[in-house]
C-alpha cells in the first residue's frame, strides 16, 4: 500500500513538471515568434527584450534545451536567441554588447552561419573590411548564400548611373538677407544596408563613423534626415555621388535637397 502511494504521488510530481515544462515550452515558442514578428517590423528594441530573456531563461534551464529538441528544433534555440539579440544590437548600435553576444552564439552552435554572417556586418560597420570578409566566407563555408558578398566588401567608385536615379534640383532660390544653401535630406527605404548608409554618409559627406551612425538611426527612426548645408552645386554633386553609388549596387537609397535660409542652418 505504501509502495502504491509512492508510485502515485511520484507519477502525480512527474506529471505536474510534464505539464510545467510544457506550458514554459509555449511561453517561449510565444517569445520566438515574438523575435520574428517584431524583426519584420523592424522593431529591434522589441526584438532585443524577447530574445535577451529567451536567451537568459534557456541558459539558466539547461532542460529547456532538451525540451525544444524534443519539439523538433534543429538548432541550438539560445544560440538562435543569442543571434537574435545581436543582430537587434547592430540595430540599435550596441557594437560591443552585439560582439559578445555573437560569439557566445558561435560557441554554442559553431556550425550555425547566422552569428558568422553577424558578425561580418558587425565588422564592416566599423570600417575592417578584411574582417568582414573573413567573417562573410566562414558563413558561405557552413551553406549560407551571399551573392552580393563582394558589393558589400568593395565600395568602388562611382560608375554612371542612371537618368531616373536622382531627381533635378529645384531652382535657386535667393532668401533675403542671406545666399543660397540647401539641406541635403536622405530618405529612409527597406533595402539599403545599415553600412552602405554609414559609408556613404563618412565618405560623400565627411561624417565621422558616430555622427555617421547618428545620421543614420534618424533616418532610420524618422523616414528622413539631414546629411548637410551646402550651395546649389555642391549639394546636386552630393546628391548624384551618393544615388551613383547606391544605383551601382542595385539599392534604393533616395536623397533630395531644398533651400532654406541661410541664417537658419
Amino acid at each position: 500500500m505504501n509502495i502504491d502511494r509512492v508510485i502515485e504521488v511520484i507519477a502525480g510530481c512527474v506529471g505536474v513538471g510534464l505539464l510545467l515544462l510544457n506550458f514554459i515550452a509555449g511561453f517561449l515558442i510565444r517569445d520566438h515568434l515574438a523575435i520574428t514578428r517584431y524583426t519584420a517590423k523592424k522593431n529591434y528594441a522589441k526584438v532585443r527584450m524577447h530574445s535577451a530573456r529567451l536567451a537568459f531563461l534557456l541558459n539558466r534551464f539547461r532542460v529547456l534545451k532538451w525540451l525544444m529538441r524534443f519539439y523538433g528544433a534543429s538548432r541550438d534555440w539560445e544560440a538562435i536567441s543569442l543571434n537574435a539579440l545581436g543582430r537587434a544590437e547592430i540595430a540599435l548600435l550596441m557594437d560591443g554588447k552585439a560582439q559578445r553576444h555573437l560569439k557566445d552564439a558561435m560557441a554554442l552552435e559553431p556550425t550555425f552561419p547566422q552569428p558568422y554572417y553577424n558578425m561580418g556586418r558587425l565588422a564592416l560597420q566599423a570600417g575592417a573590411r578584411v574582417e568582414a570578409k573573413a567573417w562573410f566566407e566562414k558563413a558561405i563555408a557552413l551553406g549560407m548564400e551571399i551573392p552580393d558578398l563582394d558589393q558589400r566588401i568593395a565600395y568602388t567608385d562611382i560608375t554612371p548611373i542612371s537618368p531616373s536615379a536622382y531627381a533635378p534640383p529645384p531652382l535657386p532660390v535667393e532668401f533675403p538677407g542671406g545666399e543660397t544653401v540647401f539641406a541635403v535630406n536622405m530618405l529612409n527605404d527597406d533595402k539599403t544596408p545599415m553600412e552602405f548608409v554609414i559609408h556613404v554618409l563618412e565618405r560623400v559627406f565627411q561624417k565621422t563613423r558616430e555622427e555617421a551612425k547618428v545620421v543614420m538611426l534618424e533616418v532610420h527612426r524618422n523616414g528622413t534626415a539631414v546629411c548637410g548645408y551646402y550651395g546649389p552645386e555642391e549639394a546636386e554633386a552630393k546628391v548624384k555621388e551618393v544615388m551613383g553609388l547606391a544605383y551601382n549596387r542595385g539599392y534604393p537609397l533616395k536623397l533630395g535637397f531644398l533651400p532654406v535660409p541661410s541664417d537658419k542652418v
